[in-house]
């Protein structure tokens, strides 16, 4: 019984901020922090969200890296959305819904790789549009995965992120072996929406 009480100024706590929210995307995220994921979420598509110019990303050549693909070798990447002040989570689809970009939500990739033998990890974060530009936001550069202090991860195959700009953004995993990429992920798109700045436009 002491627990409910306990959980009741919480979760008013919850429905106020919700209620108070400037913005749809903030007030159906704070819902689900209640009522769970059956709550709906505000689509990607409804806010016009696509992914924009990538062509900052840096190649695989520009670490002296020779893409050699090789089908014995496989690598593909799930996540999970971390949020709100119960530090819920729940499975996120590329080119999911809207997520709204609060100190309180992150996101957990993690690569699954098929190999005969041992590889090496390597991630690539590439933003887009208009406000990771104009906050020079954009990475695009590779990186081992990495832990929320942003110190690097004992776990190759997991890395995780903050929420940040508005804009559809990719993230992908590389298998190497030596210098040689032998499997790239397909590239797994992040939906995310600031209520900081307007909706960018590419």
């Amino acid at each position: 019984m002491s627990n409910t009480r306990g959980q009741v100024p919480e979760a008013a706590d919850i429905a106020t901020e919700a209620i108070e929210a400037d913005t749809l995307v903030e007030a159906c995220e704070r819902w689900g922090d209640l009522f769970g994921d059956a709550f709906p979420v505000v689509a990607s598509e409804n806010l016009s969200m696509k992914v924009a110019d990538r062509s900052h990303a840096r190649p695989p050549e520009s670490r002296g890296w020779v893409v050699n693909p090789d089908s014995r070798y496989g690598i593909t990447i799930v996540a999970q959305e971390v949020h709100g002040r119960r530090g819920k989570s729940r499975s996120y689809p590329s080119g999911g819904h809207a997520i709204f970009a609060s100190p309180r939500n992150n996101l957990r990739f993690k690569a699954t790789v098929t190999a005969p033998s041992g590889v090496e990890i390597w991630w690539r974060v590439t933003n887009t549009g208009g406000h990771a530009r104009s906050q020079s936001g954009l990475r695009g550069d590779f990186f081992k995965g990495k832990e929320l202090n942003s110190r690097e991860n004992p776990d190759q195959t997991v890395n995780f992120e903050r929420t940040s700009y508005t804009g559809s953004h990719i993230i992908e995993a590389f298998a190497l072996v030596g210098g040689n990429v032998v499997a790239i992920s397909e590239p797994f798109v992040v939906n995310i929406f600031s209520p900081f700045r307007p909706i960018w436009r590419p």
